[in-house]
């Protein structure tokens, strides 16, 4: 179990750290989508976003690094939480033309029903590593005393690099799909 908890925490932080990131980079853009969203009074818009992105990039660096993992997992399940309630109101609404927002690694798409099944799926990995725990990659348990070798090995490095060819696999199949639906776009005109 170990093993998936370290890959469920490298991967939930490459999510939040390029979507924190990349929000930053393009804040106007990001407080124009949340404000898309009609959940929000506009002047509470541009501190919601500062602050979302503020515990996106927490969150991921926590994540990451492997100190307070109980806490920056229960801070990724209410930002996944958070999200999917802003994406199933404004679904109900019959509002589906507006972006996710996602940025970074998810990138940007318009909501659907299949991004509250990402993100119920994303939290039930977040709700398990939170359950489960690890030494693996973590932090605390190097300051409790166990050995770097038990935590940062070779095992360690290995799932690392298996959670950088998914990031990397799931980027490229979203461009994929993207070129195809712009491709059936231009065939259909």
């Amino acid at each position: 179990m170990d093993v998936f908890v370290l890959l469920v925490r490298v991967l939930l932080a490459g999510m939040f750290l390029s979507a924190g990131l990349s929000k930053r980079k393009q804040i106007d853009e990001h407080i124009a989508i949340v404000k898309e969203y009609r959940i929000l009074p506009g002047k509470w818009v541009s501190s919601f976003v500062k602050l979302e992105i503020a515990f996106e990039v927490l969150a991921g660096v926590l994540l990451i690094v492997g100190i307070l993992t109980s806490l920056s997992l229960v801070l990724a399940l209410l930002l996944f939480t958070s999200y999917t309630i802003a994406i199933v109101v404004n679904l109900l609404r019959g509002r589906n033309e507006i972006s996710c927002g996602c940025g970074g690694v998810a990138g940007n798409h318009k909501i659907s029903w299949w991004l509250v099944v990402r993100n119920a799926v994303l939290m039930m990995g977040s709700a398990s590593a939170l359950y489960t725990g690890s030494a693996l990659g973590n932090v605390q348990s190097l300051l409790e005393g166990q050995k770097w070798s038990a935590i940062y090995g070779y095992e360690y490095f290995m799932i690392l690099l298996a959670a950088v060819v998914v990031l990397m696999t799931y980027l490229l199949l979203t461009d994929l799909i993207g070129v195809g639906k712009r491709m059936n776009q231009l065939f259909e005109e």
